[in-house]
C-alpha cells in the first residue's frame, strides 16, 4: 500500500527527487512534470517494484486470480509512515491515515546506554552533535573531498562532542578527541538528550520525522531519492540548514553548522515543531488503529478508495472542464468581433 501511495498521491504534486519546497516556480514545475513523465526505472520505481512484486505475487496464488493491482482498488484504508502535519497540503481520503498520529503520549523512559556509548556521553562539552548518513549509506566509499569537509569543520568544534556513524577508519580523526567514530549510533535515543544540540544527517525520511518528534535543529546534506525534498521542507520549517553535497568544503561545512548551533531561532522552531507533533488533540487513545482495524473486519465493503482511484488523468485535473470553458470563451470572443 505505501508504493501504491505514492504514486497515486505523491506524484501528483511533487516529485521524490524535486528540490523545491513548499512553493514552485515555473522552472520546478517544469522540473516535476518531466520527471513525472521520465521512463527511468528510479523515477518510477514504486510503480516498477509493483511490477516485480505482482510477478512474486502472481508465482505464489497462480493465475485467475486478482492481482495486486486489483487489490490496491479495494483497500478499505491506507497507514502512511509519516507525520500529517510534515506533509505537502494535498487532497486525502478520510480512510488516509498517518501512523505518527497513532499512540498514547507516554513519557519518554530513561535509557540506558551500553558503557562505550555512556563514557562519550558523560564527557564534559557544550552538547551533543550526531552525524549520520543512514543505514543504507555505504559510508566506507564517501568521497576522500566529502570526509576532509567535515574532518575541516570538526576539528573547529573541539568544544562540543561529535558521534560521528562511519563504517570505515579515517586515520585524521584520531587527532581530534572530540571526535567519535562509530559503526553504530542510538540515533533515535540520544536525540532525545537534554544536551543533544545538533543532528547532521542525509535528510531520510526517519531522520527527518526523528528531529521534528524530539526538537532538534539539524544540517541535511541530500545524497537520493526522497532526501533532497525532505531536507527542503525541514529548512521550510527553519529547523535545519541543507548542503550540497557537490559543493563541500570545510568552510562550507563549518558555517552552516555553527548557523545552526548559535542562531537560537533554528532550536525554538524546532521546539515548537516538537511540541506540535507531541501535543495534537486526540479524543480516544488508538481510534485510529481501532477504526482501520473495525474495517479490515467489517463486511461494509462500500468503505473503500474505489472512488479516488478510478479517477483518471483528465478527470484528477478537471481537465475537460477547462476544455469547454474555453470554447465557451472562444466562441463568445468570435461572436463579439462579429
Amino acid at each position: 500500500c505505501r508504493n501504491i501511495y505514492i504514486y497515486i498521491y505523491l506524484r501528483r504534486f511533487f516529485h521524490l527527487s524535486s528540490s523545491a519546497g513548499f512553493t514552485l516556480s515555473f522552472f520546478d514545475r517544469v522540473f516535476n512534470l518531466l520527471w513525472h513523465l521520465s521512463l527511468l526505472d528510479f523515477v518510477n520505481l514504486p510503480q516498477n517494484l509493483l511490477h516485480d512484486e505482482n510477478e512474486y505475487y502472481r508465482g505464489i496464488i497462480g493465475p485467475g486470480e486478482p492481482d495486486l493491482w486489483d487489490l490496491s482498488k479495494n483497500v478499505p484504508a491506507l497507514l502512511i509512515n509519516g507525520e500529517r502535519m510534515l506533509d505537502f497540503p494535498r487532497p486525502l481520503s478520510i480512510h488516509i491515515t498517518f501512523s505518527g498520529e497513532l499512540g498514547l503520549k507516554k513519557a519518554p523512559k530513561k535509557v540506558e546506554f551500553d558503557e562505550k556509548i555512556r563514557a562519550i556521553l558523560d564527557k564534559p562539552s557544550k552538547g551533543i552533535i550526531v552525524f549520520s548518513l543512514g543505514t543504507v549509506s555505504n559510508t566506507t566509499n564517501m568521497p576522500e573531498q566529502m570526509i576532509k569537509s567535515f574532518l575541516g569543520a570538526f576539528a573547529k568544534l573541539s568544544d562540543y562532542t561529535i558521534l560521528w556513524r562511519m563504517e570505515g577508519k579515517v586515520k585524521e580523526a584520531k587527532s581530534l578527541k572530540h571526535v567519535h567514530l562509530l559503526k553504530w549510533i542510538p540515533q533515535k535515543d540520544i536525540m532525545k538528550l537534554p544536551n543533544m544540540k545538533l543532528l547532521i544527517a542525509h535528510g531520510g525520511y526517519n531522520s527527518f520525522l526523528e528531529t521534528a518528534q524530539a526538537g532538534v535543529p539539524a544540517v541535511l546534506m541530500p545524497l537520493f531519492a526522497d532526501q533532497k525534498i525532505n531536507a527542503m521542507r525541514a529548512q521550510r520549517f527553519g529547523i535545519a540548514r541543507v548542503l550540497d553535497k557537490l559543493h563541500l568544503s570545510p568552510e562550507i561545512v563549518l558555517e552552516a553548522v555553527r548557523d545552526v548551533l548559535e542562531d537560537e531561532s533554528y532550536t525554538r522552531r524546532a521546539k515548537k515543531l516538537s511540541l506540535m507533533l507531541t501535543d495534537k488533540p486526540t479524543t480516544r487513545p488508538y481510534s485510529t488503529l481501532n477504526y482501520i482495524l473495525k474495517l479490515a473486519t467489517s463486511d461494509a465493503k462500500y468503505f473503500t478508495l474505489q472512488t479516488a482511484q478510478k479517477l483518471s488523468f483528465i478527470e484528477f485535473y478537471c481537465l475537460d472542464l477547462f476544455a469547454m470553458l474555453g470554447v465557451v470563451v472562444l466562441i463568445l470572443s468570435i461572436d463579439l468581433r462579429l
